[in-house]
């Protein structure tokens, strides 16, 4: 009997702090993708012909560029970003973006977001 409480409660340990380092990556993963979204909008909004704004992705970062100056990166080292897209249509400009985090136990965790301006 003891050793099936002890069994138990390790067991029921273990989940929450899976679960904890699932949530954290999740957390960290929206925060990100919502601060790039923030920032393709602002940016997109800023722009002039004079002084355009490029977007690109490389080895899995989001980098910005405006001008002819040197892209910068602009995403978090700890998120790989893939499947970015610019398009205008309608006089609107719509971008999205998937981010990819590794949870604390190697999992793969993917969330894709999206704007409009």
């Amino acid at each position: 009997l003891y050793c099936m409480l002890i069994g138990g409660a390790v067991a029921a340990a273990y989940n929450l702090l899976e679960a904890g380092g699932r949530n954290e990556t999740a957390a960290m993963v929206d925060e990100e993708g919502q601060y790039l979204a923030a920032k393709i909008n602002w940016t997109l909004g800023a722009e002039t012909p004079a002084n355009p704004a490029v977007f690109d992705v490389a080895s899995g970062t989001m980098r910005l560029a405006w001008g002819s100056n040197a892209p910068e990166v602009i995403s978090d080292n700890a998120v790989r970003v893939s499947d970015f897209s610019l398009a205008a249509a309608g006089g609107m400009q719509e971008a999205s973006f998937t981010l990819t985090a590794l949870t604390p136990n190697g999992f793969s965790y993917e969330q894709t977001f999206s704007t409009a301006r």
